[in-house]
């Protein structure tokens, strides 16, 4: 199982789509946890205090695990996902 998870083989158009997706979903989680004020400034949100910034790591947690959801679904290409 873990070496699928390493190399995706018979991975269909869709599951690659989820994959990719799951992606972009998990580098969005890792920016906002590292860098909520510029996060919140590109989407012309007020400045964030100490509180409302973590609040949005709690949200980029949140993102960040629905990322890896989306990753090892599209590369284990699970059909109840996918």
């Amino acid at each position: 199982m873990f070496n699928r998870l390493l190399h995706a083989e018979g991975q269909g158009r869709a599951a690659k789509t989820v994959e990719i997706f799951g992606w972009v979903v998990l580098l969005q989680g890792i920016v906002m946890m590292l860098a909520p004020q510029f996060v919140a400034s590109a989407l012309h949100l007020p400045p964030l205090l100490e509180q409302g910034a973590n609040y949005f790591r709690l949200v980029a947690l949140l993102a960040g695990g629905v990322g890896m959801l989306y990753v090892v679904s599209g590369r284990l290409n699970a059909e109840g996902f996918v």
